[in-house]
């Protein structure tokens, strides 16, 4: 609901693109943000300094808002 809440101001002010980066092993925020619309766009190797699964990497992900 939060991230609904973050998107409907966004489209609001007119934001045209909305980025994000999750870690790649986090796979309830990666579905999370795919049912909102978002798509990878990128990856980031070793972008986290320390991770619990191991897993480094970020993914890039954009949301088209307009």
């Amino acid at each position: 609901m939060l991230m609904e809440e973050a998107l409907r101001r966004l489209y609001r002010d007119r934001i045209a693109t909305c980025f994000l980066e999750v870690n790649r092993s986090n796979e309830a925020a990666v579905r999370l943000y795919r049912s909102l619309g978002f798509v990878v766009v990128g990856e980031r190797q070793r972008y986290y300094s320390e991770a619990a699964s191991g897993d480094t990497s970020a993914l890039v992900m954009r949301l088209q808002l307009r």
